[in-house]
């Protein structure tokens, strides 16, 4: 993985660089919703297995937007997509297990800290006019 953080990424520490990707409105609602049952439940490690699903739901979503819209994008022909497709499907079954695995081992204040990097990553953006983006302040 890169070493690079995201302080390391601009000389401001108020703005950064951001790798972002849609996703549909239920997703995000849902994982928000997800979220908040983590941090109200009496013992989040009742939560471990949605939590896992919604982590890997995220996962495909990801990879879908980074790996497989690219090379419909570029028009690289049906044989190369279909491969393409199942690729990721296998890179993100495999994926799958491993965060299943992990997940399901955590403590409850394991899965609040993964709750905070999931809310982190998990932004809604405004388009404006030109189709810039910024994100909206909730807090």
């Amino acid at each position: 993985m890169s070493e690079d953080s995201p302080a390391d990424a601009s000389t401001d520490p108020g703005t950064y660089p951001v790798l972002a990707a849609r996703i549909p409105q239920h997703v995000a609602d849902e994982a928000r919703q997800l979220l908040a049952r983590i941090r109200e439940a009496d013992d989040p490690r009742e939560l471990r297995k949605e939590g896992a699903e919604g982590v890997v739901r995220l996962t495909e979503i990801g990879l879908e937007a980074f790996f497989l819209r690219p090379v419909e994008a570029v028009g690289l022909g049906s044989i190369t997509g279909a491969m393409v497709r199942v690729g990721l499907k296998s890179a993100a079954a495999a994926i799958a297990v491993f965060v299943r695995r992990i997940v399901g081992g955590l403590s409850g204040e394991q899965l609040l800290a993964i709750a905070d990097l999931v809310d982190e990553r998990v932004v809604d953006l405004v388009a404006d006019e030109a189709d810039e983006v910024a994100a909206t302040d909730e807090d």
